[in-house]
């Protein structure tokens, strides 16, 4: 004998089940369903009421809503992924700092070259001077022409100098533009791999919380059962006959309801498919399940 639990849980599963599964559960089939359930707990209130001797304690389970879950399994990986996306800024923020000390010292290096370059045009001038002055061609066009030489060729090693450190700077700024595009890249995919992992997360503490509750249902009516068994055995012949007489009139109730619900369905062989595929027909109708399936087949055999 199902218990309310049982009953109850038919009753979610039934609007759980997916179009491939079963067909769909019209309102009117819930609205039977629901009767049905209703009329089981009455009953169990009832039997049960006078029945409860062992004392056996249940367990209370509140399973957490979808959010709390949710929420839950956030909180799992906050600290995983926050760590992760402070370490790759760190690591961006490095190689920021990097490049830009490299710049900075290719700046330094590149004007070094070039006053090195001014010194030794500097003290090659004044050797080619101090040379004409003493030969006597200080003014000389020749004296003239080699400074001009030394100024042009320390131009064009100042020009080559330039060159080289802006190809290196233009290098290094490239580098360093493309950091926060690799940044957001890697974020973007932290932010996805969180997603999923949340997903995951969430869907495991689904699961549990799930089979936890399946598991209170199952072991509180196994308790239900445990204790209906014992006070049954306790019972004297006749009281037995009138619980068992008591449990058909509320079967002779649920069967009323079943029959109210199938006989109204046109198609009279997808009403006995209907029925047979509602393995929970089986624990609300007791004796008169047999009883039904006669029923349907008949109606539908005409």
């Amino acid at each position: 004998m199902s218990t309310i639990n049982d009953l109850i849980g038919n009753v979610l599963k039934a609007f759980k089940e997916s179009d491939a599964q079963k067909p769909a559960v019209n309102e009117k089939k819930a609205k039977a369903l629901e009767d049905i359930a209703a009329l089981q707990k009455e009953f169990e209130d009832k039997t049960l009421a006078e029945t409860k001797t062992l004392g056996l304690t249940r367990l209370d389970y509140e399973a957490p809503t979808d959010d709390e879950l949710y929420a839950a399994a956030k909180n799992s990986l906050a600290e995983k992924y926050s760590a992760k996306k402070t370490a790759a800024s760190n690591d961006a923020e490095s190689k920021r700092t990097t490049l830009s000390e490299a710049i900075e010292e290719a700046e330094r290096s590149a004007a070094k070259d070039k006053s090195a370059v001014d010194d030794n045009y500097g003290a090659a001038k004044a050797e080619v001077e101090n040379s004409a002055l003493k030969r006597g061609i200080a003014r000389s066009s020749i004296a003239q022409g080699a400074i001009n030489e030394l100024a042009n060729t320390s131009a064009a090693k100042k020009q080559e100098i330039d060159d080289r450190a802006s190809e290196k700077r233009n290098a290094l700024k490239e580098q360093l533009a493309a950091i926060d595009g690799d940044l957001q890249t890697l974020m973007n995919g932290l932010d996805e791999s969180e997603r999923e992992e949340i997903k995951a997360a969430y869907e495991k503490l689904k699961a549990a919380s799930e089979a936890k509750a399946e598991e209170v249902i199952k072991y509180n009516n196994s308790l239900e059962e445990k204790e209906r068994n014992f006070a049954l055995k306790n019972y004297d012949a006749a009281t037995r006959a009138q619980l068992e007489e008591f449990k058909n009139d509320y079967d002779r109730k649920k069967l009323y309801v079943a029959l109210d619900y199938y006989l109204s369905i046109d198609d009279k062989a997808e009403a006995l498919r209907d029925f047979l595929s509602e393995e929970s027909m089986k624990d609300y109708l007791g004796n008169y399940y047999d009883y039904m399936v006669n029923i349907l087949r008949n109606r539908a055999a005409n």
